[in-house]
C-alpha cells in the first residue's frame, strides 16, 4: 500500500512541475534593484526548505535595498528566458546555497552552470555552499567542467560553509572565494519551548550516510534510552515522508510545525547537518555523527564548537556520551546570534569592490 502511495505522489509531482514550469518574476516596482535567486529548493527536504526560507529572512533583514526574486529549481529554464529580458547593470543574479556543489547532484550542478553561463556578464552570488567531488574519473571530469564554466564570469562569487569545502573551491576555481556559515544559522526563531520530552532521532537513509558509524549511532540512542527523561524516541530523516512539491506559500508553515518538534524534545541525535542547525537555533541539546563528505563535522568545527549544547560524537566514547547527555539536558541554552558571521556574504551582495 505504502508503494503504491508512493508512486503516486511521485507522479503527482511530476505533473505539479510540468504544469508550474513557467515562472511569473515579481520584478520590482520602485526603484529597487532586483536580486533574481536561482535554483531555490523545491525538495521534499526540510534542510533545503529552511535554506530556502532563510535566504528570503536574510535578504528582507540585511539586503532590504534589493527586490527578492526566487525562481525555483525546475523554473529554471523559463526563469533564464525571463530574467534575461528584464535584468538591469544594477540588478544581481544570486544561486541558492546548499550542499550540491560537485558530481553528486548533478541536477543543482547542471542548475548553477546554466546560470553562469547566460549570465556571463553579471554578478553572480552562491549562497553558503558545500562542495564534493568524487575521487575518481567521473568526478574529476566534472570538477574541470564546472572549473571552466564558472571562470567564464569573473564576477561570480562562491561561498564555502565550511573549511573542507573552502579547500576544494580555492584550490580548483579561479572564482573569488568567500567563508560563511550555513544560511540556516541566521534564522531568528520565537523564544524555544520550555516543556520538552523525549529524543528526536533525525537519521540518514541515503547516499550521504557514513556507514561505518551506524552502529555507534544505535548503542548511543539504546543507552541515552535508559535515562528516564528519554524512554520516548521519535526516529525520522529530514526528508518529508510523500514525494511533492513545497511552493514558496507553504514553506513556513511547513517548517514551523518541523522546528516546533525540535523545540519540544530534550534531545536530538543526528547525522544531517541541518538536524544540528535545527538543534542550534531551537536551543535543542543534540548529539550530533559526521556524514560521508565530512560536511558535518568541518561545519560544527568551524562555527558551533563552542557551543556548549552540540557534542560532535565520532570524538568521545559511549560513557563520555550518556555522562554528557545526562547533564545537559536539564540545562537551558540561550539561541546563538550569529548575524557578524555573515559579514562577507553581505558585502558580496552590496558593493563587489569590497570582496575583491
Amino acid at each position: 500500500m505504502n508503494k503504491v502511495i508512493n508512486i503516486l505522489s511521485r507522479a503527482r509531482r511530476k505533473f505539479t512541475v510540468i504544469t508550474n514550469s513557467y515562472v511569473k518574476l515579481r520584478l520590482s516596482n520602485n526603484d529597487k534593484p532586483n536580486l533574481f535567486v536561482f535554483g531555490v529548493s523545491s525538495q521534499i527536504n526540510y534542510g533545503d526548505l529552511a535554506i530556502s526560507l532563510a535566504q528570503s529572512k536574510f535578504v528582507q533583514r540585511y539586503l532590504k535595498n534589493f527586490n527578492y526574486v526566487e525562481i525555483l529549481d525546475y523554473q529554471t529554464s523559463s526563469g533564464i528566458k525571463q530574467v534575461k529580458k528584464y535584468i538591469t547593470s544594477d540588478d544581481v543574479v544570486a544561486i541558492s546555497g546548499g550542499g550540491n556543489i560537485g558530481n553528486m547532484y548533478m541536477f543543482s550542478e547542471n542548475i548553477r552552470r546554466r546560470v553562469v553561463e547566460n549570465f556571463p556578464n553579471n554578478r553572480i552570488v552562491s549562497f553558503p555552499q558545500s562542495a564534493f567531488f568524487t575521487d575518481n574519473r567521473e568526478g574529476c571530469t566534472e570538477l574541470k567542467n564546472s572549473s571552466d564554466i564558472y571562470a567564464k564570469n569573473k564576477e561570480f562569487i562562491l561561498t564555502a560553509r565550511e573549511d573542507r569545502s573552502r579547500e576544494l573551491l580555492e584550490n580548483n576555481f579561479k572564482n573569488k572565494i568567500i567563508f560563511t556559515p550555513d544560511i540556516v544559522l541566521s534564522l531568528q526563531l520565537p523564544i524555544a519551548n520550555e516543556k520538552r520530552f523525549g529524543v528526536l532521532a533525525v537519521l540518514r537513509h541515503d547516499r550521504e550516510k557514513q556507514g561505518s558509524v551506524n552502529k555507534k549511532q544505535q548503542d548511543v540512542l539504546k543507552a541515552i534510552c535508559k535515562i528516564p527523561a528519554l524512554k520516548q524516541v521519535k526516529q525520522s530523516d529530514n526528508n518529508i515522508d510523500k514525494p511533492r512539491i513545497v511552493k514558496r506559500n507553504a514553506r513556513q508553515g511547513i517548517l514551523d510545525k518541523r522546528f516546533m518538534e525540535f523545540s519540544e524534545s530534550k534531545l536530538v541525535v543526528t547525522d544531517r547537518l541541518h538536524g544540528m542547525i535545527f538543534s542550534v537555533i531551537t536551543g535543542t541539546p543534540c548529539v550530533v555523527f559526521n556524514n560521508s563528505n565530512g560536511k558535518v563535522k568541518h561545519s560544527y568545527m568551524n562555527w558551533l564548537a563552542n557551543e556548549s549544547n552540540i557534542l560532535l560524537a565520532d570524538d568521545f566514547d559511549l560513557s563520555e556520551i550518556y555522562e554528557w547527555v545526562e547533564v545537559t539536558i536539564n540545562k537551558s541554552f540561550a539561541i546563538p546570534e550569529l548575524g557578524c558571521l555573515y559579514t562577507p556574504l553581505i558585502n558580496a551582495f552590496k558593493n563587489i569592490s569590497e570582496v575583491k
